[in-house]
């Protein structure tokens, strides 16, 4: 299966992508936002919002660390592993809540005009990205293949169609989270081109990403539980980091 090149744990955790979800903000204020004690304080609110996503992406980091300690051990509970993603959907909660007011915060500094011409610009940046990765769209690989390899070894039949069920299970939930996710654009989205989009409206745009999100992560609480109901401690420790690591290197 072919999928757009994005780490896999990447996906499963962020809550911010580009920049408020569209692209070229900060060049668009600097390029169009002509009064320069305006400019300034436009960018010292766009400067905020990274350091927002910078702080996300180190809880994140963290975050990964806490899963592979967690996922990767066959005698971990499903509650820990539902526990430890309760937490998660929390945190990016939070974030979400927070990133979104900032842009609220600076679109209400921005003029109808310097809007406009922003989001003509991130249109164009947004295809120039769609255009690119359609070039690359060919070295692409596979997912999953080591964990499909360790599982063809498994020499009990029934065992083994178990395990390619749940990975494909968990490939289609992933893949629905990559078009929940890819749907949220300058193109497709006329919340995120509006000027006067709420706080409360721009959060809406992550309510189907976060039940899909919800979704996958309930099938790698699944695909743990299956292999710890299907096999052996040692086989089924080995298959377990094999996935991961798996999910963590896959261009997704």
């Amino acid at each position: 299966m072919i999928i757009a090149t994005i780490a896999a744990l990447t996906l499963l955790f962020s809550g911010g992508y580009e920049i408020f979800f569209i692209e070229n903000v900060e060049k668009g204020i600097k390029e169009y936002v002509i009064e320069k004690e305006r400019r300034t304080e436009l960018l010292t609110k766009t400067k905020e919002a990274k350091t927002l996503a910078k702080s996300f992406n180190k809880t994140r980091s963290a975050k990964y660390k806490e899963l592979k300690d967690l996922f990767t051990v066959y005698s971990t509970s499903e509650d820990e592993l539902n526990v430890f993603f309760e937490d998660l959907v929390q945190v990016q909660g939070e974030f979400q809540q927070a990133f979104m007011k900032k842009r609220v915060e600076i679109t209400e500094g921005i003029t109808d005009q310097e809007w406009e011409e922003i989001v003509i610009s991130s249109k164009a940046a947004r295809q120039k990205k769609i255009d690119k990765a359609a070039k690359k769209s060919k070295k692409d690989k596979e997912v999953f293949l080591k964990t499909k390899k360790a599982i063809a070894e498994i020499e009990d039949t029934a065992k083994k169609e178990i395990m390619l069920t749940e990975l494909e299970k968990f490939t289609s939930d992933m893949m629905g989270l990559v078009k929940s996710i890819g749907a949220v654009n300058v193109h497709e989205s006329d919340l995120l081109t509006k000027k006067s989009s709420s706080e409360s409206e721009l959060l809406s745009l992550y309510d189907e990403m976060n039940e899909v999100r919800s979704r996958t992560f309930n099938s790698i609480v699944s695909f743990h539980v299956v292999v710890k109901e299907n096999l052996d401690p040692e086989t089924g420790e080995s298959l377990l980091k094999t996935f991961y690591n798996d999910l963590e290197i896959t261009a997704m």
